[in-house]
């Protein structure tokens, strides 16, 4: 989340390069899980915020829970769609989601 390989000055004279992390999905609790960070997180990614690390990780895991529920949601309503048009339906429903979680708390009427 914090790795996204984006270089940060911490002297007038050198920068320091985030790691990139990355985690294979194995499971569609992988895929909850890494949706309900995103989600959480999409403030500091679509607007490249500048908040120290510890007050992003507090604030997407205080509303993990939260964005589970809602990343669980989009897949309820994507499992009643054809099958044919379930990955891109989720996917769509996914960047419609993500950007509207850059801009304010999600609900669940949001899905």
């Amino acid at each position: 989340m914090p790795g996204n390989g984006a270089s940060f000055p911490v002297s007038e004279d050198g920068k320091h390069t985030t790691p990139l992390w990355e985690f294979e999905i194995r499971s569609k609790r992988d895929a909850l899980i890494r949706g309900a960070f995103i989600l959480g997180a999409a403030p500091w990614l679509s607007h490249r915020r500048r908040d120290d690390c510890n007050t992003v990780v507090a604030t997407v895991v205080a509303r993990f829970s939260h964005n589970a529920a809602i990343v669980e949601a989009m897949r309820g309503k994507t499992e009643r769609q054809p099958a044919a048009m379930r990955i891109q339906f989720f996917q769509q429903g996914m960047q419609r989601l993500f950007k509207l979680a850059s801009g304010r708390a999600l609900t669940i009427a949001d899905v």
